[in-house]
């Protein structure tokens, strides 16, 4: 998890969720010396990393798109990471559960709610040509940027490259960008990223 001093009290239930559900190989990524000594109170591993937003913010949203510059510097060392936002609560041990595949380059929480929104459809609509035909498109609910998991490998440390500078440079919510560096073949002037992805099951990990 990434954290600064503004949610310390839900830091610290995310906390004591991760130790009830005897999850041992956790670490918070501290924005500031008052939330890593906070985590130090708590007993909880932490790794101090000052980064700020492009807009200068702390709030919520600003902070959530600083988790790309974190990932990208594990993964160039070689660890796989499961990313958890703090108003995530475990039940179990993620790590001791089949539901977590780790096959895939990305493997994340869906925000759909059934096969059909969670996994994708077919929607069929009338063409913008004007014409007799119709257009079939392929509808799924985001992938929601709050809990994944990232394999350390090439590919993942490319998309993680293109969103931290996408966090840098742009207004753009970190959401719409996990999602739009999975599923767009290449953004303009980009290369394609090559990610294997796989939804997590909405049954194990619920938005």
């Amino acid at each position: 998890a990434v954290s600064n001093k503004n949610i310390l009290p839900m830091l610290k239930l995310f906390v004591q969720g991760v130790r009830a559900a005897n999850i041992t190989n956790a670490v918070v990524v501290a924005l500031d010396d008052e939330t890593e000594r906070f985590v130090h109170s708590l007993g909880t591993a932490s790794y101090l990393r000052k980064l700020v937003s492009r807009s200068k913010s702390t709030d919520n949203h600003a902070t959530s798109g600083l988790k790309f510059a974190v990932l990208k510097e594990f993964v160039q060392v070689g660890c796989s990471v499961l990313l958890s936002d703090v108003d995530v609560v475990w039940m179990q041990n993620p790590f001791t559960l089949p539901s977590l595949y780790r096959d895939s380059d990305v493997e994340g929480m869906t925000d759909g709610w059934d096969d059909l929104t969670a996994y994708g459809y077919q929607w069929t609509s009338a063409s913008a040509w004007g014409s007799s035909g119709s257009t079939a498109n392929l509808r799924l609910s985001a992938r929601n940027s709050g809990l994944f998991y990232v394999r350390a490998t090439i590919e993942v440390l490319h998309m993680m490259t293109v969103l931290k500078r996408r966090m840098e440079t742009e207004g753009v919510w970190d959401q719409t960008a996990y999602n739009e560096d999975q599923w767009y073949v290449a953004l303009p002037g980009a290369r394609a990223h090559g990610i294997s992805a796989r939804v997590m099951n909405y049954y194990c990990n619920l938005n």
